[in-house]
């Protein structure tokens, strides 16, 4: 499924072409031979570059980035129907445990920018989201977030059945 912020909250199937030769692909919905394809959830959120976000160079400054990705994780969340303040309060949390990024191409002032967030990992305490930061057809930034949940304590804990929302599992899995 797709998750389009732009719409207002459209949700469209988003399909891919995998190629197992030979193997399995796990939740397959069609197949032919050893050709899978399968569906994904994407959210995709839209950030506008505010001036204060841009360093001496005149670009973003890198670090404005994981705002950016922090956002649009935020609304991947939301529309998975994921209850945070609830989470919160029944003393859990989502702690950010590894960030990798990849900048391929700088963004300036006004640029408007695509945010993809879509499951890559899941397991019974944590996961991997990964994510894109588009401008029109360039791609500026991928990244993958590791995420883990924690009890009132700071430490790993399995997440609970009403928190272990399906989207979270990447589709293929």
């Amino acid at each position: 499924m797709k998750i389009d912020k732009t719409t207002g909250g459209a949700v469209k199937p988003v399909s891919f072409q995998a190629y197992f030769p030979g193997g399995t692909a796990g939740a397959i919905l069609k197949h032919n031979t050893d050709q899978y394809k399968m569906e994904i959830m994407v959210c995709i959120c839209n950030i506008t570059v505010r001036t204060y976000e841009c360093d001496s160079y005149g670009h973003v400054n890198n670090a404005n980035y994981l705002n950016y990705l922090e956002y649009a994780r935020w609304e991947f969340l939301k529309d998975l129907g994921f209850e945070y303040s609830a989470m919160v309060e029944a003393g859990y949390g989502i702690y950010v445990a590894r960030v990798e990024i990849d900048y391929k191409k700088p963004a300036f002032p006004e640029d408007q920018l695509e945010i993809k967030s879509w499951s890559i990992k899941k397991g019974a305490v944590s996961g991997i989201i990964a994510q894109e930061i588009w401008r029109g057809e360039d791609l500026l930034i991928e990244a993958k977030v590791t995420w883990a949940f924690v009890d009132k304590n700071g430490m790993p804990t399995k997440i609970p059945p009403q928190w272990d929302l399906p989207g979270l599992k990447p589709q293929g899995d």
